[in-house]
């Protein structure tokens, strides 16, 4: 019997959790919706706020399942992943799952969609990028040109819009907008 079976809308139900700020902890939660990939549900043990969890990191426990109570507030810091091929991996086959090519490089990864004659398109449709140095530019009157200057980032990593700090955090926005993007255009396989 399949995860998305064995949950009701609006029913309480214990799972195990294995993601994340206390990964593999016992949580109560209530059912709000399945969208694409995500469980969103009220968090029950977390203060009842509504929240996402990624479907393949549910588990829904047996009775002699031994697992540790979700403590809300507390937060247990994860390694950062130290490159970015090692943040993807294992994530890849469920972007090609939804359709995606994916192309890493050591600054980078680039997701790409297919043209209805199956050719894979020129430009990503949703790259995460490492950029290290962010560059100003003036005039300067004395000189009579422009000048540029640049300087380490303090939010390296960028996805769509947005620039973060830390890679776990820039690749949890930028896996959410792979999924959201195929199930957009209708092109997520089930």
């Amino acid at each position: 019997m399949s995860l998305i079976s064995r949950l009701v809308i609006g029913q309480e139900v214990e799972i195990i959790y294995h993601g994340g700020s206390q990964p593999g902890t016992r949580r109560q939660v209530v059912p709000v919706e399945v969208r694409g990939q995500y469980l969103r549900a009220r968090d029950v043990t977390g203060g009842r706020r509504v929240k996402q969890f990624l479907i393949e990191k549910i588990e829904i426990p047996e009775p002699e399942t031994v697992a540790v109570d979700y403590r809300p507030g507390l937060k247990v810091e994860q390694p950062e992943p130290a490159s970015i091929r090692e943040a993807i991996s294992p994530y890849i086959q469920e972007l090609e799952r939804q359709g995606w090519h994916v192309m890493v490089a050591d600054d980078g990864v680039g997701l790409f969609a297919r043209f209805k004659n199956g050719s894979l398109r020129k430009t990503p449709d949703l790259e995460l990028l490492y950029v290290p140095e962010v560059y100003d530019y003036y005039w300067d009157e004395n000189k009579g040109e422009e000048v540029e200057e640049s300087r380490p980032s303090k939010r390296p990593w960028h996805t769509g819009t947005s620039s973060f700090s830390k890679l776990s955090k820039a690749m949890a926005r930028f896996l959410l907008l792979a999924a959201e993007s195929r199930k957009k255009s209708g092109t997520t396989i089930e």
